[in-house]
Order: C-alpha cells, then sequence, then structure tokens
C-alpha cells in the first residue's frame, strides 16, 4: 500500500499514472463532446449571456464584475470565453471550449490533489470519477452556464496548493 507522503517529487508521474491520466482526460472529452454533440452544439439562454458577456469585453466595453441579471456569480467565463472569441470567433463552439477544457483540466489537479491527501490508489480512483462524472456534472462541465466548472477548477487548485503549503514550512512568508 503505497503511503501519503512517499519522497517522490509532487508532480512525478510513474508511467502507469500517466497513462491513467492520458485515458481519462480523453475519455472525459468523448463524454462531454458525445453530450454536446446530442444537443447539435446548441447554446441555451444561460450560456447566450456568457456569450453576450464576453462579446461586449471584446467590443471594449466595462469588464462587468457580476455575471449579467445577477449578483453573485462573477465573470470570468466571460472573460475566458472573449479570449476564446478573440482566437476563434464569436461561434457556440468558441463558447463551449471554455467549459470543456476547465472540466478537463480538473481531471489532473483533482488526482494531484487527491494523491496529496489519500495516496496513489484514491487518486487513480479520483481521475476515473472526475472523468465519468454523474450526468449533471457532465452537463455542468460542458456548457457556460456563468462559470460552475471553472470554480469547480479554481477550488481544486487552491486546496491543492494549500495542502502543499501546509506539508512544507507554512510560516515561511515566501510560501504563503
Amino acid at each position: 500500500m503505497d503511503h501519503v507522503l512517499d519522497d517522490a517529487p509532487r508532480f512525478s508521474l510513474r508511467w502507469s499514472d500517466a497513462l491513467l491520466l492520458t485515458l481519462c482526460i480523453i475519455l472525459g472529452a468523448l463524454i462531454r463532446l458525445d453530450f454536446l454533440n446530442a444537443v447539435h452544439f446548441v447554446i441555451d439562454s444561460d450560456e447566450a449571456i456568457v456569450g453576450l458577456m464576453a462579446k461586449h469585453i471584446l467590443e471594449g466595453r466595462p469588464v462587468p464584475v457580476f455575471y449579467y441579471g445577477q449578483h453573485y456569480m462573477g465573470s470570468l467565463e466571460a472573460l475566458l470565453t472573449a479570449v476564446s472569441f478573440w482566437f476563434l470567433g464569436v461561434t457556440a463552439w468558441a463558447l463551449q471550449l471554455v467549459p470543456l477544457l476547465c472540466s478537463l483540466l480538473l481531471i489532473p489537479v483533482l488526482f494531484f490533489l487527491t494523491r496529496e491527501c489519500a495516496g496513489r490508489t484514491a487518486s487513480s480512483v479520483a481521475a476515473i470519477l472526475t472523468a465519468v462524472p454523474p450526468a449533471g456534472l457532465v452537463v455542468w462541465s460542458s456548457k457556460a452556464r456563468g462559470g460552475f466548472i471553472e470554480v469547480l477548477l479554481l477550488g481544486a487548485i487552491a486546496f491543492l496548493v494549500t495542502c502543499r503549503w501546509l506539508k512544507e514550512d507554512p510560516f515561511r512568508s515566501g510560501r504563503a
């Protein structure tokens, strides 16, 4: 049984772990793309709001602090979508690419976070479960709905950084 506090470098991967992560990312992409294909890449009203916000950002309007019409969700997804629009044009595909990429990035982040907290076996299970999530998470990680998957990704990154910081010397001011 592997130990949580092994001496291996933090981001090092065995070839079997790298293969598992690669397969999980491919499988996760196929599941999410299958869902988007099933709805013919048609955007819904929530996605249209994110797209409109991104379009306004590209047009040089002030960057909105909040998701239009709500005062509890920010505009991170719209900012990322504006970058996607700038590179790929204002299309439904460019709009849906941002949550898709964030959901795929979540797979390795949760792998490393779980390995940090619970070891190799648990991290493999976490990667598989993130790649093949319940239907609700497939929907919310494939559609631009205001930033839900981005919040999960940022939270997982913050948790990973915090776990590593606490395992080292938490009182080093440079690390904090």
